[in-house]
């Protein structure tokens, strides 16, 4: 690895002399590095990715308009990934791009942004994305039809295995409301070299924390020419980090990643260098806005008068069934509500999770019930620093409501039924609740247990007349369970849920699905689905005997989702859960179970995991009781490979052959 090293040294460390390029930013490797980096050296990897680069300048900017001269911070980022695809995973995970943003002036002041790409192939051909490929499109408007959302979109065809990819994009930011950053040096490959400039005006104080501070160490200060403003530029570079793979179960990205973040102290237009300068600034310009009109009450099932009445828990719990059963959700969420839109969104039924949160909180206060927003960064995100005060830890908003001694959070996530319960994804976190003149650090503490968050099936099979099966099943979610189904399916129509069980569910117990009926899981906390029809179990017939072994849809599901060659990270379930399979089988007439298949078994594993199985005749029907408990969500990667064979060893045992005998 050391010669690799030198060709990284030399290709990269240019300085800044790439700011004036007029095409991109970084040259392509050489041959020497590119012949280097082969599947061969870097088994059981996707993909190398040999830089990826992060850059941002801070500088004034003004902006006449309308008469008016406007002055604020910008910011220009630059992006660089340079990559090395070996197999075809690599090549879908790198072939489309999407980047979203938020306008905060619309079509007025709009934010730019430019992508250039390029693809070298191993006949030394290059390839070079016409500008056209890439679209912007405006993935939301407010009420005056103004982009509050756009996207950049673009794919790259004929990518293929072997190639080296180029991706390079620069966004320009305009009066920015957060003056703070936070870059992650990692990737889900591995990654060669990765590197971060950040440029300030000389005035600005600035606060850089690394974590962890070891590896990562002090930046180095390079003095920035002219061309490009005036200013200190802070730099820093590592190499060769392992990657981070998007495992299922596995702890988010932001806890794995080395990580730098820059918070301002002071400046002459935004003092957002401590948490209660930047709560108090967002309370101003964000909570202080539009109330509810009297008609949009009637228009959700409310009306004005609860401000003279006292307010209950099932009052408070009715405004938010009604507010997310007449709010679409969309699946962008922003930190920043549309405070000026409030009547519009009501108007439109259409919103993100910010948006229905701050209305409930906006009508709780119009009943003068005590009612707080706080700022949200769930679990799947990772936990926040709080040693870097910046709103860039945070994804959405939700309400904290006190009535009496008792508190409740309420969180609008698409995954959440229409009746609320509290998401897995928010028990336990640490919140900022928001108050006009500071903030509460504050910790939502709710123990679950495993007997809440359960996968549940109910199998009935009976045999006819040439001893086919057929299977009548119920499957039941609860918890989180129900709601990653949920958040998974929320924007899909009918036909396409009944399409994924029959597909996903059925297909795994049933050969031919005559039937399946699901009930209404956007308003029930629970999931429900009834499937009847041919069952897919095999009955073999060997001389007098009848053989055969039950199947099952969410042990297998829940095995394929987690089974990989080799697991990486962590294992951490989002909660204590459960897996309870039954299956009651009506024995032929004339028949019998041979007693070598009536056993009670046992089965330990990692992390207090334990399961049961046990199968008995009653009056004529096989029963067969199943039950994989997970009292902890934790289990280290070392025990990845006990996991595993606990699995199979109940899987086998389950699908162990049922010998039927004439009595």
């Amino acid at each position: 690895m050391k010669n690799l090293v030198f060709l990284l040294i030399v290709f990269f460390i240019t300085g800044l002399s790439y700011l004036n390029a007029e095409d991109f930013i970084r040259n392509l490797p050489k041959d020497e590095m590119l012949n280097w980096l082969s599947p061969e050296r870097f088994q059981n990897h996707d993909a190398v990715i040999i830089l990826k680069e992060q850059s941002v300048f801070v500088n004034e900017r003004e902006i006449f308009y309308r008469g008016l001269e406007l002055r604020g911070k910008s910011t220009m980022t630059n992006k660089v990934l340079i990559v090395k695809l070996f197999n075809d995973a690599a090549v879908e995970r790198y072939g489309s791009y999407e980047h979203e943003y938020y306008e905060w002036f619309g079509d007025e002041i709009p934010n730019g942004i430019e992508v250039k790409v390029r693809v070298l192939k191993p006949d030394k051909s290059i390839w070079v994305m016409p500008d056209d490929n890439a679209q912007i499109i405006v993935s939301r408007r407010n009420k005056s039809g103004d982009p509050i959302t756009r996207k950049l979109l673009f794919k790259i065809p004929n990518l293929a295995v072997g190639d080296i990819l180029q991706i390079e994009e620069k966004f320009t930011e305009v009066f920015i409301r957060s003056y703070s950053g936070l870059f992650f040096y990692n990737d889900r490959d591995l990654v060669l070299y990765s590197n971060l400039y950040l440029t300030f005006p000389f005035k600005e104080e600035v606060n850089f924390l690394s974590f962890p501070a070891s590896q990562i160490g002090e930046p180095t200060i390079q003095q920035v020419s002219q061309s490009y403003g005036s200013g200190k530029t802070y730099f820093w570079s590592v190499r060769d980090l392992n990657p981070i793979p998007d495992e299922p179960y596995s702890r988010p990205f932001a806890e794995q990643s080395l990580l730098t973040a820059f918070v301002v102290k002071s400046s002459d237009h935004i003092s957002l260098g401590e948490w209660q300068r930047t709560v108090k600034n967002f309370y101003k310009d964000f909570l202080e806005d539009d109330e509810v009109d009297p008609d949009q009450f009637e228009a959700i099932g409310f009306s004005t008068s609860y401000k003279d009445s006292v307010i209950t828990w099932e009052t408070v719990d009715k405004l938010y069934t009604a507010l997310r059963k007449h709010i679409v959700l969309s699946g962008f969420n922003s930190l920043y509500p549309q405070s000026e839109d409030i009547n519009y969104i009501l108007e439109t039924k259409k919103g993100d999770a910010s948006d229905a949160a701050y209305i409930m909180y906006k009508i709780l206060q119009q009943w003068r019930q005590s009612v707080n927003i706080v700022w949200v960064r769930d679990r799947r995100e990772g936990i926040f620093e709080f040693s870097v005060p910046s709103r860039l830890w945070f994804d959405r908003i939700a309400v904290k409501v006190v009535i009496k001694d008792q508190t409740r959070y309420y969180d609008f996530d698409r995954s959440i039924p229409y009746q609320y319960e509290t998401p897995w994804f928010i028990n336990p976190i640490d919140v900022l609740t928001i108050e006009k003149e500071g903030f509460k650090k504050e910790r939502i503490q709710k123990f679950p247990n495993m007997y809440e968050n359960r996968f549940t099936e109910s199998h009935v099979l009976t045999f006819d007349e040439q001893f086919k099966l057929s299977d009548s099943l119920i499957v039941n979610y609860t918890g989180s369970a129900a709601q990653d189904f949920r958040g998974e399916h929320y924007a899909e129509e009918t036909d396409e849920i009944v399409s994924f069980i029959n597909d996903d569910i059925g297909k795994t117990c049933l050969s031919k699905c005559d039937t399946i009926v699901v009930n209404d899981f956007f308003y029930n906390r629970d999931i429900n689905m009834r499937l009847a029809g041919k069952s897919a179990v095999a009955v073999d017939n060997i001389e007098d005997k009848y053989v055969f072994s039950v199947k099952n849809c969410n042990l297998a599901r829940f095995y394929k989702k987690i089974f990989a060659v080799a697991r990486r990270g962590d294992i951490v379930f989002h909660s204590p859960f459960e897996i309870i399979m039954q299956w009651n089988i009506k024995l032929p007439e004339g028949y019998s179970v041979s007693k070598d298949n009536l056993a009670k078994k046992q089965f330990l594993g990692p992390a207090n995991a334990y399961s049961e199985l046990d199968l008995k005749v009653e009056k004529n029907v096989l029963n067969i009781k199943a039950g994989i408990h997970f009292p902890q969500m934790y289990i280290p990667c070392n025990q990845y490979p006990v996991l595993i064979k606990f699995l199979d060893d109940n899987i086998q045992t389950l699908e162990q052959n049922i010998i039927l005998t004439q009595s």
